[in-house]
């Protein structure tokens, strides 16, 4: 579903990418783990279309949608073309919008009744419709992530990118989290590539972790569940 190949992007004098290969069945959850500053977050903007690699080329379904400094032109596919869910660390919620209107903001091409069933569906799934008429200031922690997750998989995306969704929610709350996030992903058949620094969270999620390393995936190992 994802093919990652060649990748490698600088800043400036400091390489943070080197060559990155990375493969993620469809389906297939990928725990992308490593030291906060190494790259991973910078390798899921490349993946997600929101930043050009120096060089090498991502494929979503077998359709290449970047490549850079390859035989012909470069190709740089639209973030929303990419049928990609993204969930930042930071949720990245819209504060002036009711939790209704940061589900179905990214919802295009359906109309009202839709748009709402949509988003209905996603929260009750989520179980935070009781909540579509609050700002994103007046809920908690753990509120404000289920709205960040909701809005990515309202689009309905093949594909999830998560970047450490969870690092600011203290411990209980983050093993509850886990729990549902896992059974999410089991219930959507999403294929999703995880990022974070904690290895009992990639593992608890993951159905393969890569590590990452001087740039690039120094190696990568199944987890059983």
């Amino acid at each position: 579903m994802i093919s990652i190949g060649g990748l490698c992007k600088a800043f400036g004098e400091r390489q943070v990418i080197k060559d990155l290969n990375l493969e993620v069945d469809a389906g297939e959850v990928v725990g992308l783990v490593g030291p906060s500053g190494i790259g991973k977050s910078t390798t899921l903007n490349i993946v997600a279309g929101l930043m050009e690699p120096d060089s090498g080329e991502v494929k979503i379904g077998g359709k290449t949608v970047t490549r850079f400094a390859g035989p012909g032109p470069n190709v740089m596919v639209h973030p929303a073309d990419r049928g990609l869910g993204y969930v930042m660390q930071d949720n990245a919620l819209f504060p002036h919008l009711s939790v209704m209107a940061n589900v179905t903001f990214g919802l295009r091409g359906l109309d009202a009744s839709a748009v709402r069933k949509r988003a209905m569906d996603v929260m009750e799934m989520l179980r935070i419709a009781d909540l579509k008429g609050l700002l994103p200031g007046q809920l908690s922690g753990g509120q404000q992530k289920r709205v960040a997750l909701a809005r990515s998989l309202a689009p309905e995306p093949r594909i999830l990118l998560m970047d450490e969704p969870l690092t600011s929610l203290d411990q209980e709350l983050r093993q509850h989290l886990m729990g549902e996030l896992r059974a999410i992903f089991d219930r959507l058949d999403l294929t999703v590539i995880y990022v974070t620094h904690d290895n009992f969270e990639a593992r608890s999620l993951a159905d393969r972790i890569a590590v990452f390393g001087s740039g690039r995936i120094s190696g990568s190992f199944f987890v059983s569940h």
